[in-house]
């Protein structure tokens, strides 16, 4: 999940990266031998995007990069969104700010979310 917050003066993201290269998945002592989940990283990485617009207009917020997308807000509301965002750098902005941010997404992976833990 990617937390995004929007104000007149700037664009907040974090983390500011996911799925980079070094944050390997902690293979757990019970699950030794199991061999860590593979994906092809070609494929989009999944994304979910939580967005704060802390500005009192609507205004979209805008993702720019190997993957080009424009999602509505609301004024001074919270919204949620899922992209498959390619591997590369992502430039937010909005109209309603000044700022912008930036987002780097890494290779696709597969979750361990459906992985049976044993006590």
């Amino acid at each position: 999940m990617v937390s995004v917050s929007v104000s007149a003066e700037k664009i907040e993201v974090a983390p500011r990266g996911i799925g980079l290269p070094g944050q390997l998945p902690v293979n757990l002592n019970q699950n030794r031998n199991a061999p860590i989940s593979q994906a092809n990283p070609d494929d989009p990485a999944v994304v979910d995007l939580r967005i704060s617009n802390m500005v009192r207009s609507a205004a979209p917020l805008v993702l720019e990069g190997p993957v080009d997308q424009t999602y509505p807000m609301s004024p001074s509301s919270p919204a949620s969104f899922t992209a498959g965002l390619k591997t590369g750098i992502y430039r937010l902005s909005s109209p309603a700010s000044t700022g912008t941010a930036l987002l780097v997404v890494g290779p696709s992976r597969i979750s361990s979310a459906g992985d049976v833990l044993t006590p």
